[in-house]
């Protein structure tokens, strides 16, 4: 198993799996991270039937994958481990070596929407932390909406602007792209499809060329696993309830592991209870290392959030965790809210982010080789084959051919 005992933390940009390894402090292992915190021997990565599993050695500080404390588990596409201050990403033959594990940071800096003589954002500035969950809430016509887009750069503001981890994305976004998700208010994947095979066409599309078939249908399980969809794997998309097939959107964005979620009213329509389900798997993806930002209109489930942005008429009005929301309006719930915004001109955010001058962030080397492109395979064939696989799932498609 010893490949170059010589090996140091310089190298591990990229640890190739080919025969396992063992990774330490000291020369007994085939990879050494002079760290005081990792063990001699801390870490062991080994081939089980199909998959790649991952050891704690005994360490002092312990093993974190994905966040979480681990003993012995096999690692699935996008995981995130953490041995000591390093971290690396797992892409199904590989670990490299990224700058962190906690989600991306957004800092958005008088964003400006216009249309025509109708105000839509009105110099909105905002800072959103990795890790966080953050709800965008507001009447109708406040801008929810815009600010989403205009945050994840599917519709540019007409000014301002929008820094991922310290790097502009009205300036990159072929690079900044590759960690978004983005989940509309209607689905995404073809009702026709069973809710695996569905999946399997949304990971073909989404992850970098070369990923073994085997790593991509374990992705796939184990995402089916984390959204509660394992027991409506063989059934068609467009036979689930509404909340199951919302669950299905979020899990096809998933697949990628993006260091920031989007969502447009994922509730919308959904009763009480599947809405409380899906706002819970949200707080867990948040915990778990991937922001995400929600526009919303209920708030029976907002002290699930770590913070609410409340709009009117294009400007923040409150930034700031959900116990506060209610006494910076002094209103005695929090669903009175939509009250108070229709009594009162807007004004400052409670807790305004500092200012910035669109340069801070770790825009250094590391973190940009963590976000360089990737390369996927050719869309054009996965497409042609999901519309086949459309057609025959239902046989009257088939019937209607010329």
């Amino acid at each position: 198993m010893n490949q170059d005992p010589t090996r140091s933390e310089s190298a591990l940009d990229g640890l190739v799996l080919a025969h396992g390894l063992v990774i330490g402090r000291s020369a007994e292992a085939d990879y050494t991270l002079p760290d005081p915190a990792v063990s001699r021997r801390h870490l062991q990565v080994e081939r089980v039937g199909e998959g790649w599993h991952i050891t704690d050695l005994g360490s002092r500080s312990g093993t974190y994958l994905n966040g979480r404390l681990i003993q012995t588990e096999r690692l699935t596409w996008g995981d995130i481990v953490q041995i000591g201050d390093a971290y690396f990403r797992f892409d199904g033959t590989r670990l490299d070596r990224v700058s962190g594990g906690g989600g991306a940071a957004l800092c958005a800096r008088n964003l400006r929407k216009s249309a025509g003589t109708i105000t839509i954002l009105n110099g909105i500035s905002v800072e959103i932390r990795p890790g966080e969950l953050v709800g965008v809430i507001g009447p109708s016509g406040a801008g929810k909406s815009s600010l989403l887009d205009a945050l994840c750069g599917l519709r540019p503001a007409d000014s301002g602007s929008v820094l991922v981890d310290g790097r502009n994305l009205y300036d990159h976004p072929e690079i900044l792209c590759d960690e978004f998700g983005y989940v509309p208010q209607d689905d995404i994947v073809p009702l026709e499809l069973k809710v695996r095979t569905a999946l399997d066409f949304a990971a073909r599309l989404r992850l970098p060329a070369g990923v073994p078939r085997s790593e991509r249908l374990h992705l796939v399980d184990v995402t089916l696993a984390r959204l509660g969809l394992a027991e409506r794997a063989t059934t068609r998309v467009g036979r689930l309830s509404g909340g199951q097939r919302k669950r299905v959107s979020v899990a096809a964005e998933l697949l990628a592991r993006p260091g920031l979620l989007f969502l447009d009213e994922p509730t919308s329509g959904l009763d009480p209870a599947s809405e409380f389900s899906l706002m819970e798997q949200l707080r867990r993806f948040a915990a778990n290392g991937c922001t995400v930002v929600c526009t919303t209109h209920v708030l029976e489930n907002a002290h699930l959030m770590d913070r609410l942005l409340i709009l009117a008429a294009g400007q923040v009005v409150f930034d700031g965790p959900p116990s506060e929301a209610c006494a910076h309006f002094g209103v005695p719930r929090l669903t009175d809210v939509y009250l108070q915004l229709g009594s009162r001109s807007p004004g400052v955010a409670a807790n305004p982010p500092p200012q910035a001058d669109g340069t801070q962030g770790p825009a250094n080397d590391e973190a940009i080789r963590a976000k360089a492109p990737v390369r996927r395979a050719a869309t054009f064939p996965i497409l042609m084959l999901r519309e086949w696989a459309v057609l025959c799932a239902d046989w009257k498609n088939l019937v209607l051919l010329p």
